[in-house]
């Protein structure tokens, strides 16, 4: 569950705090697994527009003003209104419908309480809108249903996992607890309606040295030698960690040790954390935010291949820029769960953890723009694919934007997910490629430009024509290949500069730019020595953020020899997703440009050294992610 959050008394996010729930939010307690939605005075149940019982189907999204339709995505996950978050419990059934559930807020675009909400696919591009699968209405998670996985059994029966939070008057805190839910009717494969286990909460147990204030978001459980196993993001003695939970039924599960933590990836009191011997674990000046330590959100693990596992999760520091990022590091199945002892952080911070991060134990990052929260999913085709928050970052957002600004309020909607991807690895590189999953070009429709070997400018760009005049431009796929001319320089690493320009109208524009150090080799190839991507965005103009987003990209220690530097860019609205080396660097971006009537168009620009460089070009209009004429998944 991703945070810089507000309630009522506008506490940081779960920051242990003496903040309790306005008295509208906070009815009596109930029995414990007893639900409201029979009450009829309840309004998180209650509500038709929540509901689904008037919840429009296709797109439906309730946007109207100008500004809000010009500025919201199109082909990307978002919520119909109101304000969107993580993504959760990601899986394809047995009928091959792909459900993603999302934290959801649907009473305004901001952060609150969350339910799930819930989108449907047969392609993973076009979706349907289904009614929220889970509602906060119970008395173990009425302040919230927050983030979680999605599990199939061995029969391919659907379970959401799930961290339940509850925050009455009588707690003090923010009291976080793990649940599942199941489908009404498994052999709908819209799985329309979902049922919490009247045996919830399934684990109320921190971890030893840990606190019920810090423990949430449950990975998708896997099995090994007849135990399920599950990792929780938690902090144990003011140590960010994810903790290994294990269970024979997947209905009584135990603290198993850690999984990963601080310490193993070395960031143990690196100005983050207090000695743990000068506060309780979670508590004095330990805060969520990283003011002072880093608790661990949104983990998730997986393997890639026969050898090597993946351990990522999400962090945040108000001490640091960007405030929230996410993380992983890669191990082998050689030291998968390691001994069966239980592991934890000593006193002094040593690592005593299960995971341990053989091939790559330096954090990288998942992305460098503006996501958080990433999780997950293997497709039935052996496919690992990953979703993202992307959050909003117009001028006047704090954090991540959860309290939202006048302007955010005004479009009426925050939040979207990224573009499904697949995650491969790179061994010569030891750092994970993500590229769009191939059924991305489904999306396309109207080729707007395709030239091969066009030679570009020494100083200065070359604008992309493109052929639809009716194309606004604002919802299109650009792919890029940047070579050496023909008569270019065969010498040594030279300082290169390759990018394309999106001219937003008003004089506004944005530039992504891959540049670093190559070499001209045989057959007008190249061997990049380093490299970053960037998108600068001081010239984007509107409500945009001004700073740059980027970072430099994993490469081989002898290079990347490609026969072209590439760039993959998809426009839609406000939102970029930029993939350089063929998805080796990554960067998710948020503009907001103020003329809302105005066509974008695209310019390229690039250089080796001296040498001049052609580029191979192609421009997309792009479909919609809702579109009612596509929007029936199945049934």
């Amino acid at each position: 569950m991703a945070s810089g959050l507000k309630k009522s008394c506008i506490v940081a996010f779960l920051a242990i705090a003496t903040c309790t729930a306005s008295p509208a939010l906070a009815p009596a307690p109930l029995a414990s697994g007893q639900s409201m939605l029979s009450d009829p005075s309840n309004p998180k149940t209650n509500n038709p527009a929540i509901t689904g019982q008037s919840f429009p189907k296709g797109g439906g999204d309730r946007v109207s003003a100008p500004e809000a339709q010009a500025l919201k995505p199109g082909y990307h996950i978002t919520a119909a209104m109101g304000w969107m978050n993580d993504p959760n419990g990601m899986f394809q059934n047995k009928a091959g419908i792909y459900h993603v559930f999302y934290q959801w807020n649907p009473e305004a675009p901001i952060w609150g309480a969350p339910y799930w909400g819930h989108v449907i696919s047969k392609d993973m591009v076009h979706w349907e809108r289904m009614p929220p699968a889970l509602v906060p209405d119970t008395d173990y998670d009425y302040d919230g249903v927050f983030s979680g996985s999605a599990n199939l059994l061995e029969d391919g029966t659907p379970i959401l996992f799930y961290t339940g939070v509850s925050n009455f008057s009588e707690l003090k805190y923010y009291k976080q607890v793990q649940a599942t839910a199941v489908p009404v009717n498994a052999s709908d494969p819209r799985l329309k309606l979902w049922k919490k286990s009247p045996s919830n909460p399934i684990i109320s147990q921190p971890p030893p040295d840990g606190t019920l204030a810090q423990f949430r978001d449950p990975v998708s459980a896997w099995k090994q030698d007849g135990l399920w196993y599950t990792v929780i993001g938690s902090l144990e003695s003011c140590f960010g960690t994810a903790a290994l939970y294990s269970s024979p039924d997947f209905q009584t599960w135990q603290p198993a040790g850690q999984w990963a933590s601080q310490a193993s990836v070395g960031q143990a009191n690196a100005g983050q954390c207090v000695a743990p011997a000068l506060a309780q674990p979670g508590v004095g000046q330990c805060d969520q935010v990283g003011a002072v330590c880093r608790m661990w959100e949104c983990p998730d693990t997986f393997q890639l291949g026969n050898d090597t596992w993946v351990f990522k999760w999400s962090d945040q520091s108000k001490t640091r820029d960007p405030f929230a990022m996410d993380w992983y590091i890669l191990g082998t199945s050689a030291t998968f769960l390691g001994n069966r002892s239980q592991g934890n952080i000593s006193s002094r911070g040593e690592d005593t953890s299960r995971f341990q991060s053989t091939l790559q134990n330096t954090p990288q990052s998942v992305d460098y723009g503006s996501i958080y929260a990433s999780k997950t999913f293997a497709t039935s085709d052996g496919r690992r694919v990953l979703l993202g928050w992307v959050f909003e970052t117009s001028a006047g957002c704090v954090e991540q934007c959860s309290a939202g600004t006048n302007f955010t309020d005004s479009l009426g909607w925050q939040g979207a997910q990224t573009l499904p991807r697949e995650v491969t690895l790179d061994m010569d590189s030891r750092a994970l490629i993500m590229n769009p999953v191939q059924e991305l070009t489904l999306l396309r429709s109207t080729l707007l430009y395709n030239k091969s070997a066009v030679t570009l400018p020494s100083n200065g760009s070359q604008e992309l024509n493109l052929t639809q005049s009716s194309s606004m431009g604002r919802q299109t796929e650009i792919m890029a290949a940047f070579a050496v001319a023909a008569n270019g320089s065969q010498g040594g690493q030279q300082p290169f500069s390759i990018g394309i320009q999106l001219s937003t109208g008003q004089g506004t524009f944005t530039q992504i730019t891959v540049n670093g150090t190559a070499a001209a080799i045989a057959n007008g190839s190249l061997n990049i020595a380093q490299a970053g991507v960037y998108v600068d965005r001081s010239k984007s103009g509107g409500h945009t953020n001004t700073t740059t987003q980027g970072g430099p990209i994993p490469l081989p220690a002898s290079g990347l020899s490609v026969p072209a530097a590439t760039l993959r860019i998809f426009v839609d609205h406000s939102l970029l997703e930029v993939y350089a080396l063929d998805g080796r660097g990554r960067v998710t971006s948020r503009i907001y440009p103020a003329g809302m009537e105005d066509s974008w168009n695209v310019s390229v620009f690039g250089a080796f050294g001296a040498a001049p460089a052609t580029v191979d070009a192609s421009v997309w209009e792009m479909g919609s992610a809702f579109d009612p004429k596509q929007a029936k998944a199945c049934c």
